[in-house]
C-alpha cells in the first residue's frame, strides 16, 4: 500500500479543495488503480460501458506509469483503495466506518421458502451474521466488496452446513476508473455529481465516503432530475467556468448549481451538444481542453456556425456577489466565444480525437500529459503553446473508453493570487532578477515549478516584463507573455512595458510587444477614455442583464403589418420518438412506428443511427435560421424521463402576441394539449423564459382537465417526474425510451375529459386579428376558441372540412397541414376545403388582393406544400421563407415562382425523415416571438 495514513502534514493542511483555472497547478489527484471490477467488466466489455477488450495486466502497469508522472510533478496522489483502506490498521472509527460500508456492499439472498428455515438458518441469513463475517475479514478484502458488491444466493443444504451458495452475483465499480465524473471541483469546492447511467449512480456514494474520510468539505450534491458528469466540466478562470451539456449532463443540474451559488464564479459558460448527442463525444473533455494560458485544444469538427455538431454557449452571469445568475448571451457558437474571451485555439482533427488527443491532462504551468503522440506533436507545432507536453502510454485504459483526464480528479489546484502577499513580492523580486541576469530558464522555473505569477510586482508595481522590455531580453518577453502576464500592467511611474521598450529603444521587443496587444500608458489611457459604444446586435455583451428580457422586448416590436418574426424558439430533437397518442388522429404518422422499427434495423448504427440522422436534420434547420437569415434563435431540449417524445413541435403548445398586437401587454398564451404525453412539453424553464418578456399569460391548462376557464398565471412545478426505482441497485436493463410512448393505449385518450385548442388548429393574420379555423378538428373545442378569441380579440373565419380523412385514417388534427400564411402569400388547400366555404376563404385571404393566394392540391398538402413552409423575418428586416425538401418538390414551378416573389430569400432543408416519423415539419417546429 502506496500511503495510508491521514493528511497530517504541514503541505496537507496547505489544500483548499477548490480550482479555479485548469492552468493552475495540480496538487491533489484522485485515481483509482484497475482491479478485479475491471476484470469483470472486461468479460463483456460492451456491456460494460468499454470501448474495446481488456488487458487488465497492461492496464495496471500504465496506470502506475500515470501516477509516477503525476507524483514527479508534485502531485499529492491517493487511490480509492488507499483512501479507502487509510488509517483502518491504526485507528478503530476508521475501521467501524468501513466495515460498515462493506456491510451495506454485501448482500445475502434466499432461495425458497424463510418460513421453513430454523432459528439458526435465520440467524445465517442476518445482518448480525453478515456483520460477524465482515469484522473477521482484513482491510483489503473490505475493500473488494466495496468494489465488487457481491450477492450471495442461499438455499437450505441437504447436508453438511445448514445452508448452501447456489450462485454469487457482483455489481462491480467497473468504471470507477475514471473517476472525474463522480464529482467536480469547482471555484467554491467539491460538488458530487449524479452519473446518467445506472450502472455508474453507485460510484458517487464511494467518493463521496472518501471526500469525507480525507475531510475533503463537499459543498453540495446533484439531485433528481439533474445529471452532471466530471467530464463535462471545466474550471476557466477566477471569474469564469464552463460546463458542457447534453448526452451526459442536462441543464436541471446546472440550475441546481446556479441556484445553490456552487460554481464559485461569475460567470458560467454552458456549452450545448443539442445537435451531435454521439457516445464518441460524450463528454465536453472529449472535444476540448484548456491547455495552457487562453490556449486551448478544440476538435475542429465541432467548429463554426454551420458545423452540424457545432457546440452552443449560454452564458450566465452573477449580477452580485451571491446574488442570481442571469442570462446574459445564448446560442453562441463555442469556436466563437472562445476566440472571443482571449483564447488561442489549436484545431484537432477527428484521428486525434478518436486517439483521445483532446482527453488529456493539464498539472497546471502549461504542462499538459496527453496519451497520443500525434496530438502531442501537434500541439508542440503551435506558437499559441509554450510548455511541456508528457506522453504516456495508456491503451488499455483507453479501452474502457477514456483517458488520463477521465482518470482524474483534481481535488486542488493552487492558486498564484491566493499566495501571500509577501511571497508573491519575494517571487516578483526573483523573476525580476532571472531577467536582469538573461536567465530565462529560471524564469521558466519560477512560474512553471514555484507558481509564480507572470504578472506580479514588486513595491513600484514593476513587473519581470517591465524590466524584460527595458533591456530588450526577447526570450524574457516570449516567457513571461506566454505564461499570461499583463501585457499592459502600469508602474507607480506610469509606464507600461512597451513604454519601458520605447525609452531603451528595443526595436524587437517594440515589435512583437505591439503584435500582441501590447500599448503605451498613454495609448491605453486614451483607450479606456474612449466613450462607450453601443454593441452590435450581432456582438453578444457581457451586460449582466438578462438579454433574454431585452430579445423577446426586441421582438415585441415587430410592426404589427409583418406575419412574422425576427426571434423564434426552438426545441431540439434529442429524446424524439414516434407519439402513438398523436398519431391516433395524424394520418401522416399512422405508419410511423413501423417505419420507425424498420429504419432502425436498416441502419448500421440502429436506433442511435435514426436519432443522428434526425438530429442532422434539426440542425440544418437551426443553421438556416440562424446564419442564412440572421434570426434571434432561442435553442432548448428536453429530457428522456420527461416522456415527452414530440416536443420539438413546440409551436402547439405556446403562441406570443406583440403589445400593439392585443393593444396592451406582450402576451404569452398556453394552450390545452389534446394527447397526455404533450402537456409535459410545457416545462417550468421554458415558460419561466417566456415569461422574462411576456407578463400577461393566457393560460387554457385548465381546459386540458374538462373545464372552460383561464388562468392568468403559471402553476410551476405542475409537471412532476418520477425517478427511476432503486438507481443505485437496479439490475433492469436500460431505459427503452421508445416503450412508454409507443406503448400507451389510445383508449386512454377516450376516458380523458380534456377540452383541447392546441396553436396549430389555427392559423393566424396577426395584422387583421383573425384567426382561420378548419372545422371539424379534433384538437379544437369551439368553446375554449370562443374564450381565447375573447381574451385576445380576435375574430374567428372558419372554413369546413369536405373530408377528415386520409387513406381510411383520421386526418383532421389541425389547420396548419391546410393552410400556411405569409405576410404577403397564403398556401392553402382549396381541394379539402368546403364548396360552400372555398370563395369566402379566398377572399379572407387575399385581403382585396393584396396577398398572393397559391391553391394546392391534397396531394402536394400531404407533402407538405402547407405545413412545410414558414416565413422569417431576417436580421435586416426582410421577409425570407424556409421550407423543407419535400414541400419544395411538392410544388409547381410556377407556384414556387410565386412564393418567391412575396420573400427576399427562400432556404430549402432536408426535413424527410422528421416529417415521416414525427407527421410534422417546419412550420410546427419553429415558434416566433412576436
Amino acid at each position: 500500500m502506496s500511503d495510508t495514513k491521514s493528511l497530517d502534514t504541514q503541505k496537507d493542511r496547505e489544500f483548499d479543495f477548490t480550482q479555479s483555472d485548469e492552468n493552475h497547478e495540480a496538487q491533489f489527484v484522485v485515481l483509482h488503480d484497475p482491479g478485479l471490477p475491471n476484470a469483470m467488466g472486461s468479460y463483456h466489455p460492451n456491456g460494460s460501458l468499454y470501448e474495446k477488450p481488456l488487458d487488465l495486466a497492461a492496464a495496471q502497469a500504465q496506470h502506475a506509469r500515470f501516477r509516477a508522472e503525476l507524483e514527479k510533478a508534485g502531485c499529492k496522489v491517493m487511490t480509492v483503495r488507499e483512501i479507502l483502506a487509510m488509517d483502518c490498521d491504526t485507528d478503530v472509527v476508521a475501521r467501524v466506518k468501513l466495515e460498515d460500508l462493506a456491510t451495506s456492499c454485501l448482500t445475502y439472498k434466499l432461495i425458497g421458502d424463510a418460513k421453513q428455515l430454523t432459528n439458526k438458518e435465520i440467524y445465517l441469513m442476518s445482518d448480525e451474521y453478515k456483520r460477524e463475517v465482515v469484522e473477521k475479514m482484513d482491510t483489503q478484502q473490505l475493500v473488494e466488496i466495496v468494489l465488487t458488491r457481491p450477492t450471495i444466493y442461499l438455499a437450505k443444504a441437504d447436508k453438511d452446513t445448514e445452508l448452501s451458495a447456489q450462485n454469487y452475483t457482483f455489481q462491480p465499480l467497473s468504471n470507477l476508473v475514471f473517476c472525474r465524473d463522480q464529482q467536480i471541483t469547482t471555484a467554491a469546492g467539491v460538488v458530487m455529481a449524479r452519473p446518467r447511467a445506472k450502472v455508474r449512480a453507485r460510484e458517487v456514494s464511494i467518493m463521496k465516503f472518501c471526500f469525507q474520510k480525507l475531510r475533503v468539505p463537499i459543498i453540495g450534491e446533484v439531485k433528481w432530475p439533474g445529471t452532471l458528469e466530471g467530464g463535462d466540466f471545466f474550471p476557466a478562470g477566477n471569474d469564469l467556468c464552463m460546463v458542457g451539456v447534453g448526452l451526459r449532463s442536462n441543464m436541471y443540474a446546472v440550475q441546481q448549481l446556479l441556484d445553490q451559488n456552487l460554481w464559485g464564479t461569475k460567470r458560467v459558460a454552458v456549452v450545448k451538444d443539442y445537435f451531435d448527442q454521439d457516445q464518441q463525444r460524450m463528454h465536453l473533455d472529449t472535444v476540448f481542453n484548456i491547455i495552457g494560458t487562453r490556449v486551448c485544444l478544440l476538435l475542429e469538427t465541432v467548429m463554426g456556425a454551420s458545423s452540424p455538431r457545432r457546440r452552443l454557449v449560454d452564458e450566465y452571469v452573477q449580477v452580485a456577489p451571491n446574488g442570481p445568475y442571469k442570462l446574459a448571451r445564448h446560442d453562441v457558437e463555442f469556436s466563437q466565444y472562445l476566440k472571443e474571451e482571449g483564447y488561442k485555439i489549436i484545431p484537432c482533427t477527428e484521428e486525434m480525437q478518436f486517439r483521445y488527443g483532446c482527453n488529456g491532462l493539464n498539472l497546471g504551468r502549461n504542462t499538459l500529459i496527453t496519451v497520443d503522440k500525434l496530438t502531442a506533436k501537434h500541439i508542440a507545432r503551435s506558437d499559441a503553446f509554450s510548455g511541456r507536453i508528457i506522453v504516456i502510454d495508456f491503451e488499455n485504459i483507453t479501452n474502457m473508453y477514456g483517458s488520463v483526464h477521465c482518470c482524474s480528479q483534481v481535488i486542488s489546484r493552487r492558486d498564484p493570487s491566493r499566495i501571500s502577499h509577501v511571497a508573491r513580492m519575494e517571487l516578483a523580486g526573483k523573476m525580476s532578477s532571472a531577467v536582469r541576469f538573461k536567465n530565462s530558464q529560471t524564469l521558466y522555473d519560477l512560474i512553471y515549478s514555484h507558481g509564480a505569477d507572470p504578472s506580479a510586482s514588486d513595491y513600484d508595481s514593476r513587473t519581470a516584463l517591465h524590466v524584460a522590455a527595458r533591456d530588450g531580453y526577447l526570450d524574457a518577453i516570449k516567457v513571461l507573455i506566454s505564461a499570461g502576464a499583463n501585457i499592459n500592467a502600469v508602474d507607480a511611474f506610469n509606464n507600461t512595458p512597451l513604454d519601458e521598450a520605447v525609452r531603451g529603444n528595443q526595436t524587437e521587443a517594440i515589435k512583437f510587444l505591439k503584435e500582441h496587444g501590447a500599448k503605451t500608458f498613454q495609448e491605453a489611457k486614451e483607450h479606456v477614455e474612449q466613450p462607450a459604444v453601443e454593441p452590435s446586435p450581432s456582438v453578444p455583451s457581457h451586460d449582466p442583464a438578462s438579454i433574454v428580457c431585452d430579445s423577446i422586448a426586441l421582438s415585441a416590436n415587430t410592426p404589427l403589418r409583418f406575419n412574422s418574426s425576427k426571434s423564434v424558439v426552438l426545441i431540439a430533437p434529442d429524446n424524439f420518438n414516434v407519439n402513438k397518442f398523436t398519431a391516433a388522429d395524424n394520418a401522416l404518422m399512422a405508419e410511423a412506428a413501423e417505419v420507425f422499427d424498420r429504419t432502425v434495423k436498416e441502419l448500421p448504427d440502429g436506433q442511435r443511427g435514426v436519432y443522428h440522422m434526425i438530429l442532422r436534420e434539426f440542425s440544418e434547420l437551426h443553421n438556416q435560421l440562424k446564419n442564412t437569415f440572421g434570426m434571434d434563435v432561442f435553442l432548448f431540449t428536453h429530457e428522456t424521463f420527461e416522456m415527452i417524445p414530440d416536443a420539438m413541435f413546440v409551436r402547439d403548445w405556446f403562441s406570443t402576441h406583440s403589445a400593439e398586437e392585443t393593444g396592451g401587454e406582450p402576451t404569452m398564451v398556453l394552450y390545452s394539449m389534446r394527447a397526455p404525453t404533450r402537456r409535459g412539453e410545457k416545462k417550468d424553464s421554458i415558460v419561466r423564459f417566456l415569461n422574462s418578456g411576456y407578463k400577461r399569460i393566457i393560460n387554457l391548462t385548465p381546459c386540458e382537465s374538462g373545464k372552460l376557464e383561464v388562468m392568468d398565471h403559471f402553476e410551476y412545478g405542475m409537471h412532476s417526474y418520477v425517478e427511476e426505482d432503486s438507481r443505485a441497485s437496479s439490475t433492469s436493463a436500460p431505459d427503452d425510451i421508445a416503450a412508454a410512448p409507443r406503448g400507451l393505449s389510445i383508449s386512454v385518450m377516450k376516458k380523458d375529459p380534456v377540452k383541447p385548442f392546441e396553436a396549430g388548429t389555427v392559423v393566424f393574420d396577426r395584422a387583421q386579428k383573425i384567426a382561420f379555423a378548419a372545422s371539424p378538428v379534433i384538437r379544437l373545442n369551439d368553446q375554449v376558441l370562443e374564450l381565447w378569441a375573447s381574451q385576445l380579440n380576435y375574430k374567428i373565419v372558419r372554413f369546413r372540412l369536405k373530408t377528415t380523412q386520409v387513406n381510411g385514417r383520421p386526418f383532421n388534427h389541425h389547420t396548419r397541414p391546410w393552410l400556411a400564411l405569409g405576410t404577403h402569400h397564403a398556401v392553402v388547400c382549396t381541394e379539402v376545403v368546403a364548396d360552400d366555404d372555398k370563395e369566402m376563404l379566398l377572399s379572407a385571404l387575399s385581403l382585396n388582393g393584396t396577398r398572393k393566394v397559391i391553391e394546392v392540391t391534397l396531394e402536394q398538402a400531404l407533402s407538405y406544400a402547407a405545413n412545410g413552409i414558414q416565413e422569417v423575418m431576417c436580421a435586416d428586416g426582410s421577409l425570407g421563407l424556409v421550407m423543407s425538401q419535400n414541400a419544395r418538390k411538392s410544388l409547381t414551378d410556377e407556384q414556387f415562382a410565386t412564393l418567391s416573389s412575396t420573400v427576399a430569400k427562400i432556404a430549402v432543408v432536408e426535413f424527410s425523415l422528421i416529417e415521416k416519423l414525427g407527421g410534422g415539419s417546419i412550420s410546427g417546429a419553429s415558434s416566433m416571438l412576436f
